[in-house]
């Protein structure tokens, strides 16, 4: 069984701030980089609105299971889980990323199978490693949001909402669209394994 998230078509209407956001993502300097929430009176899980401002925005159609879907443009967008909880984002149909648990964290590789990151926690920190294991970001929950830094301990952003450390280093992936970033800010990542005795 597969469950999924999709993206709706981009918004007809000029694009707009949601009246209750879930997930904000903020530029180091604090500006708005990121909003996805709820618009309206539609306060209910399925329909999120997405928005980077009065230019870009759309629609996010959440599907049982955590998932969803989204149109953009011509692209439409699909993040699906699998029956053993991975993630699979394909873009016009076509393999873009998944991201799986490992016991050493989430691995997260492109469309080709190669590795893109690797996300870790240690403690209250979770740290991204690129396919050479570099570091690449480290994120920290300070004062009710999530502080993502790079390896230079420089502040590239700051995260609202009820997301851990982990899910928050998904939006600093290289190469990701806002509309891609806001489908796997709303999207549970893949849970532990439970170990068999």
């Amino acid at each position: 069984m597969v469950l999924g998230l999709v993206a709706l078509a981009g918004c007809r209407s000029k694009p707009r701030l949601a009246e209750k956001a879930l997930v904000e993502l903020r530029g180091s300097d604090g500006h708005l980089v990121l909003q996805v929430g709820h618009d309206g009176d539609n306060f209910g899980d399925e329909r999120l609105s997405w928005y980077t401002g009065p230019e870009q925005g759309g629609t996010l159609q959440r599907l049982p299971g955590g998932a969803g879907s989204a149109s953009v443009d011509d692209t439409h967008l699909t993040l699906r889980r699998a029956h053993n909880g991975d993630l699979a984002l394909t873009s016009n149909a076509r393999l873009r990323l998944t991201i799986n648990r490992r016991s050493d964290g989430l691995r997260v590789g492109d469309g080709e199978g190669f590795p893109v990151a690797r996300i870790a926690v240690d403690g209250q920190v979770a740290r991204m490693h690129g396919p050479g294991g570099e570091l690449q970001a480290s994120a920290k929950q300070e004062g009710g949001r999530t502080v993502v830094i790079d390896r230079e301990n420089k502040t590239l952003g700051f995260l609202t909402g009820t997301l851990s450390a982990e899910q928050s280093l998904l939006a600093f992936l290289p190469k990701l669209t806002p509309v891609e970033q806001a489908l796997l800010l709303v999207t549970p990542v893949p849970a532990a394994k439970a170990v068999k005795p």
